[in-house]
């Protein structure tokens, strides 16, 4: 699904539907309930790719896989558990404490969740999923690699003196990439760009959405920014909190329709993401094989469990 079209209700200043869902045109709570079951079940679905990926000795690609599947797959059970049953009629109130911790309506926490399992996704595609040649692929890890290690510098020594470890490593990365055929391929300003160790990858959102084929890439896009302004506390994230009813934890309209719009772009990137997994682990079975599985061996355990009573209770009544 492409998300919708936003500019209208950003023009007239309608708030009262999500970049997904304009007002009006879907019966948005039963659509909540439709989409936080469906995302339940992909959770689910990821937990069982997860469990049987991880570990595996499959080559670098396939590692790194499994390393950030391992983590898509923690973001969504966080996620999933942030999601609140929706309630029939109008709720005013939070009720008891513990009412409030179980029911709790937070879409700031949702979106922040969300934006994380987009951008997971994104990189999923990008150094695992996607077919590209061995040194190109090699320089997307190697810059993956460099920014990892300037960004721990600066996070946990910056101002500690250059230790003689940390310029072997940033100049055996520099090396990396100086002799990478697709690195070399690209303009000298932005090979000095890269080895700053300040970009991610060679690629935008922009142009990683395109590679995946995704049509409407700037509604994704507005999805992205729209999660960031709640994740980074920007006034969209609490202006007109009153005049909405919304923010406060309990039931509301509004955040049915956030979550809910929010829910249905993520499916799609779930669903991408075990895609790509399945199509790096082959053996991997679909939920309707080990479901039917899971079933037929649920159904001999039951069976045999009569069995046993069956042949328990003859024999007590034998005794």
């Amino acid at each position: 699904m492409s998300p919708v079209d936003t500019e209208k209700q950003a023009t007239d200043g309608n708030e009262s539907a999500s970049p997904s869902h304009p007002k009006g045109l879907i019966d948005v709570p039963k659509q909540y309930d439709t989409n936080r079951a469906k995302f339940a079940e992909a959770v689910f679905d990821c937990i069982y790719v997860s469990n049987r990926t991880g570990g595996r000795d499959a080559g670098e690609r396939c590692y790194w896989a499994s390393v950030l599947f391992t983590k898509f797959t923690t973001t969504a059970i966080s996620l999933l558990k942030l999601l609140p049953k929706r309630q029939e009629g109008v709720v005013t109130t939070s009720g008891s404490f513990r009412s409030a911790l179980e029911n709790n309506w937070d879409f700031t926490a949702i979106a922040a969740l969300s934006r994380t399992l987009y951008e997971n996704s994104l990189t999923l595609f990008y150094l695992c999923f996607e077919s590209v040649d061995e040194d190109e692929w090699l320089s997307r890890l190697n810059l993956m690699q460099l920014h990892d290690w300037t960004t721990r510098r600066k996070t946990f020594h910056r101002n500690e003196p250059e230790s003689q470890n940390y310029a072997n490593v940033l100049e055996d990365l520099h090396r990396k990439l100086r002799t990478r055929t697709f690195f070399n391929s690209l303009a000298p300003k932005k090979r000095t760009e890269y080895l700053r160790g300040t970009k991610i990858h060679f690629q935008s959102h922009e142009e990683i959405l395109t590679r995946m084929c995704k049509t409407g890439v700037e509604g994704y896009v507005t999805f992205w920014h729209w999660w960031s302004s709640y994740a980074h506390s920007f006034p969209m994230s609490y202006y007109r909190m009153s005049e909405q009813s919304r923010g406060h934890g309990v039931q509301n309209d509004q955040d049915i329709m956030y979550i809910s719009g929010s829910l249905e772009v993520l499916l799609e990137f779930v669903n991408d993401s075990l895609g790509g997994m399945r199509k790096l682990f082959p053996d991997i079975e679909t939920p309707d094989v080990y479901l039917k599985d899971a079933l037929a061996k649920r159904a001999r355990a039951a069976e045999e469990h009569t069995r046993d009573s069956a042949e328990k209770h003859s024999s007590d009544t034998a005794l």
